[in-house]
């Protein structure tokens, strides 16, 4: 859908272990996700570990080098995909500010009842009002 930039690749997958200290076999399908480039935003903005990103450098990140036009197909991938999940947490962005946009199976309504959309992409939802007001 032309989102590939920004939605890593997941897949579905044997799963043959077994639970540590438990010893329980596992048998079962999951689903796989490739490797998510940079650091949540909830990360990069709130928990600074191992220490807090200067103002100037935050500054840099979000005015210069985030990829504004991945925001915005972002937003537009989570409105078309009835995403209610997509909180800070679930957005990764690089040095570059290039964005990735992960755990997406609350797309579609597949895990959320009575949810149009609920994403911190998009203004007005309850998301974004939180992370605007806090």
């Amino acid at each position: 859908c032309g989102f590939d930039d920004i939605i890593p690749r997941v897949w579905s997958d044997k799963v043959n272990a077994v639970v540590p200290d438990l010893g329980f076999h596992v048998r079962w399908h999951g689903l796989w996700m490739e490797f998510a480039d940079g650091v949540s935003m909830e990360n990069v903005l709130n928990k600074g570990k191992p220490e807090r990103v200067p103002p100037d450098m935050l500054a840099d990140l979000f005015n210069n080098r985030l990829n504004k036009t991945q925001v915005v197909r972002g937003a537009m991938f989570d409105l078309l995909t009835s995403q209610c999940d997509r909180h800070a947490q679930n957005i990764f962005v690089n040095e570059a500010g290039q964005l990735t946009l992960i755990d997406n199976e609350a797309a579609l309504q597949n895990s959320w009842k009575n949810c149009g959309f609920n994403s911190i992409l998009v203004p007005t939802t309850q998301k974004q009002e939180i992370a605007r007001l806090s």
